[in-house]
């Protein structure tokens, strides 16, 4: 039997799991996004959002939105571009704050899901580890509906984990157990530790 590497990063000669999150994807803070890395960097893409009370040197293009509109927003043009594409994607929704809640069971509804997406708020915690792991779930329930399925939990979240009670650990263990690929998008402050499980994860 083979065991899987240290994901903490204990080992430098493998860091496409270095779940501490130390890989060359950095934001750029003035509000652009960069995911250009020596060694292709982990599959995270990282948003930076100026405040309104930034300097008006630091001010560029339109008036700054929220993190959870953000994030809403690309979710909106994942979708779109999928439907304009004609891809053969069913897709859910679920939010995570201080609680974690399946909004939208995946669907090849595309306009139904964008309508529940715009009515989620932000809200208290970010229980993100453990919404990873109730996302792993709902892929793998779907996918038995759908022989031959690839299985992708794409993550978009704006803050870093505060309350849940599932660790990074725990994450990447299901994630590579049940063959489900994370990808993700962060969105102002950045969780440590969730570029690792994206890498990690395959």
């Amino acid at each position: 039997a083979a065991t899987a590497p240290d994901p903490f990063g204990d080992n430098e000669t493998n860091p496409e799991t270095d779940i501490d999150g130390d890989s060359d994807t950095d934001a750029d803070a003035d509000g652009g996004a960069d995911t250009e890395g020596d060694d292709g960097g982990a599959p995270v893409l990282s948003i930076s959002l100026y405040s309104r009370d930034a300097p008006p040197s630091r001010r560029r293009g339109p008036e700054p939105i929220s993190r959870i509109a953000a994030v809403q927003a690309s979710l909106h043009a994942y979708l779109n571009r999928s439907a304009a594409y004609r891809l053969r994607t069913v897709v859910g929704g679920i939010s995570f704050g201080s609680d974690v809640e399946v909004f939208a069971d995946p669907t090849w509804d595309f306009d139904e899901l964008k309508a529940r997406l715009d009515d989620v708020e932000a809200d208290g915690d970010t229980k993100l580890y453990d919404a990873i792991l109730r996302g792993v779930d709902v892929v793998v329930a779907a996918a038995r509906n759908h022989e031959g399925a690839a299985m992708r939990l794409i993550v978009l979240s704006d803050g870093r984990d505060s309350s849940s009670t599932a660790s990074a650990l725990e994450c990447l263990q299901k994630l590579r157990a049940e063959g489900v690929v994370l990808d993700a998008i962060q969105v102002a402050d950045q969780d440590n530790h969730l570029p690792g499980i994206a890498a990690g994860s395959g």
